[in-house]
């Protein structure tokens, strides 16, 4: 026998039996889940693993810590002090929140076109009265109105107007009210041109036809001043962007 043989032949099955004991400890642990905290990396031929932090780095596909790190545990499966509970919120942040979404809220609706518009026209009580369908028949010809829409639409802004002054009326002379609004609602008129400044009272308001509306109208007054050759060609001027 050569010198030595035997002093090597223990020390490799000392090795051997190192490293199984090893293999079977880090199995053991690998199955429980957890391992002991080393201040060192043991190394193994089929994994490494950092005792210090309990976290694994697997490089094998045969590893007992079943190839890779652990997945993420369900809510439901969790401890008591693991559960993450979220902190109560104020009854002021809540207020602030609320009062900041409703503006939000508020300029949102602001920034839209409205959806429900008031009304520009009243339709006839009577839809077959002669004199009456005559009378708007004329009106539309004379100013060269595109239909008898036109024409209620002028008449309901009239019908408003006569209303106000007949309330107005009722009031006396030196009433607050009557004297604030019915000096208002004269002063549009005459800015309009509808009414004479030679007649602002309310009695005269009571008066107007309207005709004296129609007369204002920017299609008519392009006309009157020898801007177009008709109605309709002043209604075409209009339209197109000519005249403003």
């Amino acid at each position: 026998m050569w010198p030595g043989f035997g002093s090597r032949q223990q020390e490799n099955l000392s090795q051997q039996e190192t490293l199984a004991d090893v293999e079977h400890i880090s199995t053991i642990a690998g199955s429980l889940g957890s391992i002991g905290t080393l201040s060192q990396v043991v190394n193994i031929p089929s994994f490494i693993v950092r005792l210090d932090s309990q976290k694994h780095i697997d490089f094998s596909v045969k590893s007992p810590f079943g190839g890779g790190p652990p997945g993420r545990v369900k809510k439901k499966n969790l401890k008591k002090d693991q559960v993450v509970r979220v902190k109560s919120v104020s009854k002021d942040f809540w207020l602030k929140f609320l009062n900041e979404f409703g503006n939000f809220l508020g300029n949102m609706v602001n920034q839209r076109i409205p959806s429900v518009f008031s009304k520009t026209y009243v339709t006839p009580r009577r839809p077959y009265e002669k004199a009456r369908l005559d009378q708007e028949l004329r009106i539309i010809g004379d100013y060269g109105l595109r239909n008898k829409r036109e024409v209620w639409r002028v008449k309901y802004t009239l019908a408003k107007i006569r209303k106000a002054a007949r309330e107005l009326l009722t009031l006396e002379e030196r009433d607050d009210k009557r004297l604030f609004q019915g000096n208002a609602l004269l002063r549009r008129l005459v800015r309009i041109g509808v009414l004479d400044e030679s007649r602002m009272k309310l009695d005269y308001v009571l008066g107007l036809k309207i005709e004296d509306f129609l007369e204002r109208r920017l299609q008519t007054q392009v006309f009157k001043l020898g801007l177009a050759k008709s109605y309709h060609h002043a209604r075409v001027l209009i339209r197109q962007r000519h005249i403003r």
